[in-house]
C-alpha cells in the first residue's frame, strides 16, 4: 500500500535540510536518516552551531551551518524541515518562494509546562 498520492518517479533519494538542532530537530533528523524510506539528510542549520556539529557527527551529515538561510537557499536541497520553536519561524520558511516547499513542525511545549 502506498501512502504517496504521486509516487516519486525519480530514482533518487528526497534530499532533506533540517532547520533546528534542539530536541524536536534531533528528533525529526533521526526520522529522516533512520525511518524514512528514499529520504536523505543533507544539511542541518542552527544558530546554537554546537548543536549543529553534534547532531551532523552523529548522524554524517556534512552540510552544516549556523545559518538557516544556507539551508534554505541550498539548489541540492529538495525540501526543508523547520524544527525551530515558533518564535524563529518568521522569515525560516522564506525558501517557499523560491519555489522550494517547506515544512514548518511546531516544537510542543515541553513536559514542564513551560514555554519554548
Amino acid at each position: 500500500m502506498s501512502y504517496l498520492k504521486y509516487p516519486v518517479a525519480e530514482d533518487r533519494p528526497v534530499r532533506i535540510g533540517l532547520i533546528g538542532a534542539g530536541w524536536i530537530g534531533n528528533f525529526h533528523a533521526e526520522s529522516v536518516a533512520f525511518r524514512i524510506p528514499n529520504a536523505r539528510l543533507e544539511a542541518i542549520a542552527d544558530p546554537a552551531f554546537p548543536a549543529v556539529e553534534a547532531l551532523a557527527g552523529r548522524l554524517g551529515v556534512a552540510r552544516i551551518s549556523a545559518d538557516p538561510a544556507d539551508v534554505i537557499n541550498d539548489p541540492d536541497i529538495d525540501a526543508v524541515l523547520i524544527a525551530a520553536p515558533a518564535r524563529f519561524h518568521s522569515g525560516s520558511d522564506r525558501g517557499r518562494g523560491a519555489g522550494r516547499k517547506a515544512c514548518i513542525l511546531r516544537e510542543a511545549r515541553r513536559a514542564h509546562g513551560g514555554r519554548t
